[in-house]
């Protein structure tokens, strides 16, 4: 925002109630005017071509050099106070082969898969910093990327973020015990 600049915004009273009480578009202000609805065009909605979480491996597999072992070493992402991310090396507990969230010790699985040609492939690694201890959280928008992107300490509360995300073709949503409690699209 600058003087001189042309602005879309919307100015809101209070953030409780979230009515807008003037809005500009273009720099102009349009508060009271009529002004006409944006319609998307068709090729822009549809666009999580995403399949079912049921069709989708989201487990992380323990590598065949440590499949006997208790614990595994795990690359991890840490997050920071901004956008500079550092890696840690985290031992998580190996159950029959496949390595689980441990929300003890703050380290939450994270799915990425891209979203619009319908031919990605799931990615599924750790992460540390949401301080989450329950449920899985996700979406389809980013400051980054459109990807669909969950976190949890659950695969079926990640499963049932996924889903939704697919059902309703983007949004956020949260889940816990299996299905999602709240989110917006």
């Amino acid at each position: 925002i600058k003087i001189g600049k042309k602005a879309d915004l919307a100015v809101f009273s209070d953030l409780i109630k979230f009515r807008p009480v003037m809005t500009l578009i273009g720099g102009m202000d349009v508060t009271g005017m009529r002004v006409p609805r944006f319609k998307f065009p068709s090729w822009s909605r549809k666009t999580v071509k995403v399949n079912p979480a049921s069709r989708l491996d989201i487990t992380f597999k323990t590598p065949e050099r440590f499949k006997k072992r208790p614990t595994v070493p795990v690359n991890v992402i840490v997050l920071g106070h901004g956008l500079l991310t550092k890696k840690e090396v985290v031992h998580l507990k190996n159950s029959n082969g496949v390595i689980k969230s441990d929300s003890k010790k703050d380290v939450l699985k994270a799915f990425v898969m891209e979203r619009l040609s319908g031919r990605g492939k799931p990615v599924v690694g750790f992460v540390r910093g949401f301080g989450l201890k329950s449920g899985a959280f996700g979406g389809s928008t980013g400051q980054d990327c459109q990807h669909v992107v969950v976190v949890g300490c659950r695969d079926a509360d990640i499963a049932a973020v996924i889903d939704m995300i697919r059902k309703r073709q983007g949004g956020i949503f949260f889940a816990m015990n299996g299905r999602v409690v709240s989110g917006v699209n």
